[in-house]
């Protein structure tokens, strides 16, 4: 199993109700983030158009973070998901500096590494990421990406 979002790009309309969700799920302090949402604004006037995309962690196959950690706190779960262990990690922010996606970051209430986990804690009890929940639109789809009948928008609700 490799858990995973695709996201339609053609849906999100940049309300930032993932970004918000994920941080009070996560109690993600203030000017961090594991889930933000950017945009673009592409044209010229007065044609232009404005894209949002939403950004996490992508829990990399052979993930750069992992591989640079030199206490083995960033690891794999049995479901592809790269997560942390707060006890192992010393703070040094080499994953922070090997993320080719900016999206670690080092907590500056525990001074360890912190980052998106698909919110495993919720998964762990059958329920969707918060910032699945949270998205008016849907257009965050999560599911096994090694089987797009278990993706989560075919065959089970929120």
């Amino acid at each position: 199993m490799q858990l995973g979002f695709l996201v339609d790009l053609h849906l999100c309309m940049g309300c930032k109700g993932c970004e918000i969700a994920c941080k009070v799920e996560n109690e993600v302090p203030l000017s961090t983030w594991r889930l933000r949402v950017k945009y673009v604004d592409v044209g010229t006037f007065p044609e232009t158009k404005r894209t949002f995309t939403p950004l996490r962690c992508n829990h990399c196959e052979n993930a750069p973070c992992e591989r640079i950690c030199p206490v083995s706190a960033l690891h794999y779960l049995d479901n592809g998901i790269v997560n942390i262990d707060k006890e192992r990690c010393i703070g040094c922010a080499g994953c922070v500096m090997a993320c080719p996606y900016g999206a670690i970051y080092i907590d500056p209430q525990t001074q360890t590494a912190d980052k998106c986990t698909y919110c495993a804690h919720r998964i762990a009890s059958s329920m969707m990421p918060a910032c699945v929940v949270a998205c008016p639109v849907e257009a965050n789809i999560f599911g096994d990406l090694d089987d797009a009948s278990h993706l989560i928008f075919l065959n089970i609700s929120k």
